[in-house]
């Protein structure tokens, strides 16, 4: 279309009789129509193979392990990642509490959390708790609360992180 108006300005420039706009139009629509319905064609065709694509790569779970590993002295024992009421950081360390036991760690929870399922919710900046196992939260009267855990340990959810864990619980 840009080269029939250039056409269509240069006749009118250089001849007397300039060439009909519509006529040039007509005729370069008529026999390059093709060409521009293949390239809409395949462009579409590319576009919707791309989302396609990306929709599987998001859908494709990421395989999380089932168990952490634990060092105790010279030995390492394996934690179940379902038997974990909660996870509290002193410093370099991490406490990791089930039921039964407590394992003590060198990690983040930065770097822990990456490794946990979607269950394992950040609820103060020293603190990760498994919501499944949370019995119901308490209000401190200033914004923060205590979430009491099913093994009745008390732990404090700060204000900073109690939006996200009140809209999963509430």
């Amino acid at each position: 279309l840009v080269f029939s108006m250039i056409l269509f300005g240069v006749s009118i420039l250089i001849h007397e009789d300039p060439v009909s706009l519509i006529l040039v139009l007509y005729e370069k629509l008529s026999t390059r129509l093709y060409i521009a319905f293949s390239a809409y064609a395949a462009l579409s065709v590319l576009t919707l193979f791309v989302k396609q694509r990306r929709s599987q790569q998001k859908n494709q779970s990421v395989d999380l392990p089932k168990t952490i590993t634990v060092k105790n002295g010279k030995s390492s024992v394996l934690v179940d990642i379902a038997d974990i009421n909660w996870i509290g950081s002193g410093g370099a360390y991490l406490d990791i509490n089930t039921e039964t036991q407590k394992h003590v760690v060198v990690d983040s929870l930065k770097n822990i959390i990456k490794s946990l399922p979607d269950n394992f919710k950040r609820i103060h900046k020293s603190t990760i708790v498994n919501i499944d196992r949370i019995e119901k939260l308490e209000s401190r009267g200033n914004g923060d609360y205590d979430v009491l855990l099913d093994d009745n340990q008390k732990l404090r959810l700060s204000r900073n992180y109690s939006k996200s864990l009140k809209g999963i619980l509430l």
